[in-house]
C-alpha cells in the first residue's frame, strides 16, 4: 500500500497477490530506466511498480514458517533474497525492462532467521539459522560458500564504512572485517542491559551504533579514532 506522506490518504493498494505478506522491509531499486519496489512475501519475492502498485513479477520460494526478515539485495542487474526454515537463497537476473527475472543460482547454507544480509566487496554476509553454520560468506557471482564461522550465533547483520556488525541472539556484538578468504573478527562486546531476547535490529547513523534490548536503548560511539 502507498500512502500520501502528508495527508495519510491511500494512493494505491496492490491487487492480485495470492500470498500473504511477510515481515520484511520493502526496498526501492532502480534498474535501467525503471524503478521497482521489491519485497519478500510469505512464499517468495515480488516486484511492484511504485507508480501504481501493479505486480510486475513474482518468484516463489516456499519455506516452512514464512519467516522472511531480510530485505532483498540488488546489484549489477540482479536481485538476491533469502530466508530461514532451510529454504536458503536465490539470485535472480532482471530482464532489461525489469518485467521478468531468470534464476542464476541457489544456495541452502545461508538461511537467516534473523534480520539482514549485506553485500560488501562482492560477497554476501549473513547468519544461518541451521546449527553450526554461524556467519556465512557467499560469493555474489556464483553463490559459492567461501566460509562459515560457527562462533557467531544467529544474528542481525548490518554494515557501515566497509565493516560488518553482527548482533547475536546470545547478546554478543561483533565487528568483522570483510574478507572472502576467512572470518576476520576485529572486536566484540556483550550487551548487558535490557531484558528478554536479543532480537532487535541494530542501526548505524552519524557515527553511532544503536541497539535496543527489551526496555533498554544503548548508543555506542563507533567513529574512527574515538
Amino acid at each position: 500500500m502507498a500512502l500520501d506522506r502528508k495527508s495519510g490518504e491511500k494512493i494505491w493498494q496492490t491487487q492480485g497477490l495470492s500470498q500473504e505478506s511477510a515481515y520484511c522491509s520493502a526496498r526501492l531499486i532502480r534498474h535501467g530506466n525503471r524503478r521497482l519496489i521489491v519485497t519478500l512475501i510469505n512464499k517468495g519475492i515480488v516486484a511492484l511498480d511504485p507508480e501504481n502498485g501493479n505486480v510486475l513479477w513474482q518468484h516463489e520460494q516456499p519455506n516452512r514458517f514464512g519467516v522472511r526478515p531480510s530485505p532483498a539485495l540488488y546489484a549489477d542487474g540482479r536481485v538476491y533474497f533469502c530466508a530461514g526454515g532451510g529454504s536458503g537463497g536465490v539470485q535472480l537476473a532482471l530482464a532489461d525492462d525489469g518485467l521478468s527475472v531468470t534464476p542464476k543460482w541457489t544456495d541452502k547454507t545461508l538461511d537467516p532467521q534473523m534480520h539482514g544480509v549485506v553485500l560488501v566487496n562482492g560477497c554476501i554476509y549473513g547468519t544461518a539459522q541451521s546449527a553450526n553454520k554461524g556467519l556465512v560468506c557467499l560469493d555474489w557471482e556464483t553463490g559459492k560458500v567461501l566460509w562459515n564461522a560457527p562462533v557467531v550465533k544467529m544474528a542481525s547483520v548490518v554494515s557501515a564504512d566497509g565493516m560488518i556488525y553482527t548482533y547475536g541472539d546470545d547478546g554478543i556484538v561483533r565487528l568483522v572485517k570483510p574478507n572472502r578468504e576467512a572470518f576476520t573478527p576485529v572486536g566484540q562486546f556483550a550487551v548487558t542491559q535490557g531484558t528478554e531476547q536479543h532480537w532487535a535490529h541494530p542501526t548505524i547513523a552519524n557515527g553511532r551504533l544503536y541497539i535496543r534490548h527489551g526496555d533498554a536503548l544503548m548508543a555506542y560511539d563507533i567513529k574512527a579514532g574515538s
